[in-house]
Formats: C-alpha cells, sequence, structure tokens
C-alpha cells in the first residue's frame, strides 16, 4: 500500500519492511524519467531505493518506489531526490551509504555541493542530514552492468552492485509508471510535436532548395 512521507512524497513499498525509520547501511537508488523521457513537457519522473540482504546472499530485501514531486521534471533531479527522501526515511544517528549510477550525485555528495543545479534539493538534503545527524556517503556505480559482462572489469563493477542498481532501476520505472500522463492526455501531444518535427524537417529541405537554385540571392557563389 502506498504510505504518505512528510506529506508530499506516496510510497510503494516492497519487501521486507522494516517497522519504523528504516536502518543505516547500503542502499541503491535509480530515476527513470518514464515513457516520456524525451519530451520535457510530458516527462513525469519515477524513483527507486533499495537494500539487499547482508548476510552473504544476493536478494532483495526491501524497497520503494515513489513519484518525482513538484514541476521540475528530470532524470538528474529524481536521482538527487531519492537521496533526500532515504534520508528522511532512515533513523537518526544513522550512516548511510547510497550506491548510484547517478555520477553528478556522488561527486555532489563527496563535495557537499549546496548550489548549481537542483540547488534546492541540495539544501534540503544537506539540512536533513543535518537535523537527524547523518553520516552520508555515495559511490558511483556502472548503470546496466547486466547488459554488458565487459562491464565488470572496465567498470570494476561488482555482482551484488549491479544486481542492487538493476533493481532500483525496476522499481523506478515502476514509480514512472504510475505517475505517467494519460495516453488520451499525452497521445494528442505527441501527435502534434511529430507534425511540428515534419514541418521542421520541409522547411530544412526546402531552404536547401533554395540555396542550391538560387545561391546569388542568398549571397552565395557557385564555386
Amino acid at each position: 500500500a502506498d504510505t504518505p512521507v512528510a506529506d508530499c512524497v506516496r510510497l510503494l513499498y516492497m519487501g521486507q519492511i522494516p517497522i519504523g525509520k528504516l536502518p543505516g547501511g547500503k542502499y541503491y537508488t535509480d530515476g527513470s524519467g518514464g515513457k516520456y523521457g524525451n519530451i520535457p513537457l510530458l516527462r513525469r519522473c519515477g524513483c527507486g531505493i533499495v537494500a539487499l540482504t547482508d548476510d552473504g546472499e544476493l536478494q532483495f530485501l526491501f524497497g520503494a518506489a515513489f513519484a518525482l514531486e513538484g514541476k521540475q521534471q528530470s532524470v538528474p533531479r529524481a536521482e538527487l531526490y531519492c537521496f533526500v527522501v532515504l534520508c528522511l526515511l532512515v533513523e537518526e544517528g544513522a550512516e548511510v551509504h547510497v550506491a548510484t549510477d547517478a555520477d553528478l550525485c556522488a561527486v555532489g555528495v563527496s563535495k557537499r555541493q549546496c548550489s548549481g543545479e537542483n540547488w534546492d534539493l541540495w539544501d534540503r538534503l544537506w539540512s536533513i542530514v543535518r537535523s537527524k545527524g547523518l553520516k552520508l556517503t555515495a559511490t558511483w556505480v556502472k548503470a546496466h552492468g547486466d547488459s554488458n559482462p565487459f562491464f565488470f572489469t572496465t567498470y570494476q563493477l561488482y555482482v551484488q552492485d549491479c544486481f542492487g542498481n538493476c533493481c532500483a532501476d525496476k522499481l523506478a520505472g515502476i514509480a514512472a509508471k504510475r505517475a505517467e500522463i494519460p495516453t488520451e492526455i499525452a497521445g494528442p501531444v505527441c501527435q502534434m510535436l511529430s507534425f511540428i518535427k515534419q514541418i521542421q524537417q520541409r522547411l530544412v529541405a526546402i531552404l536547401g532548395e533554395l540555396v542550391t537554385q538560387f545561391p546569388e540571392a542568398m549571397g552565395l557563389s557557385r564555386n
């Protein structure tokens, strides 16, 4: 069932969810732009947080899927939002390590970034970290390691990190799907954008033909 967090985020929990606040430890996070990720106007992002078992077995323990809040919808913002929500969920004084395929987030956490793109989320993150006395660290892992075995040697990717990242990716996809704009609304927009693209391509073709046929009028020389 959906669970509210800080009156703004609704979480879809999966697996063996701990009672009360989440414990410290290692977590995997990911963000997804969803079906219309390439169309900013229609993009609705999803986020995923995953914890694996720590008994030596490679198993999914629990996770949470949720939508990126607000009007600004971008995958980098969704990736960072995962950190914010995770820190809201963990117990006070916890040591939290996040494995993310978002290099900007991993570097930003190590440098304690507080400005630049998505500065509001960075500010919110560090405010939570300070108020709860958290110790937050992060490392970068190569995304989609399951699609190419060479990633394991090229990027020093561990099987556990590959599995954790894939699980977080799946949950982010589920969250994005839940937040997706209905087809009856998105369909006409996609059709209109397709028409615009065709018109632009036709105009480029016409301009190219004019340059070829009338170079002098365009201020060009046939030579």
